[in-house]
């Protein structure tokens, strides 16, 4: 299935901006997995 964003540098900052906007900035802990 394709992704809402994509596997990027780019698409993880996008990701990390959405939160950080909608859900007030909260700790986010980005594991390696």
């Amino acid at each position: 299935p394709p992704l809402i964003f994509p596997n990027t540098p780019w698409g993880m900052q996008g990701v990390l901006e959405y939160i950080k906007t909608n859900y007030g900035n909260p700790p986010v802990f980005v594991h390696e997995n």
